[in-house]
């Protein structure tokens, strides 16, 4: 048996940690206070968001299914990513766009340095040969 490690606040349960992985009290019923507190917090950064404007809701459920993919008018549009807010997005593209063109210059730098060391050896083995012919 679990040793209890608090009390319910409302019927004085002993409750064990299996017991404050639920929701509610299972003996009264009542909500424990740190799903409480939870949903609470939910639905405060819920409103946040809608004000806004980032159309994502948190389920108010600890464990709950993520919210259905949305479809219509208002639907997020795809790569949107609700953890960006929308002030961000520009210097997010823009982090982006520099990780790309340095990735782009390192190629290209890499290939004409493999184009030169390639003439480099071609003219030597050049040079070997016509030192070898005389």
């Amino acid at each position: 048996m679990n040793k209890p490690l608090q009390n319910c606040p409302h019927c004085g349960a002993n409750l064990a940690l299996d017991d404050l992985r639920g929701t509610d009290c299972p003996y009264c019923h009542t909500a424990l206070p740190h799903h409480a507190q939870a949903a609470e917090h939910a639905a405060l950064v819920n409103q946040m968001l809608a004000q806004q404007g980032v159309n994502y809701q948190i389920p108010y459920e600890y464990g709950a299914a993520p919210p259905p993919v949305q479809t219509g008018p208002g639907a997020v549009t795809p790569g949107y990513n609700p953890a960006i807010p929308p002030y961000a997005a520009h210097q997010v593209q823009q982090s982006i766009n520099a990780a790309n063109k340095a990735i782009s210059t390192s190629v290209i730098v890499s290939v004409v340095i493999a184009v030169v060391v390639a003439g480099i050896v071609v003219v030597a083995a050049l040079g070997i040969l016509l030192f070898a012919m005389f």
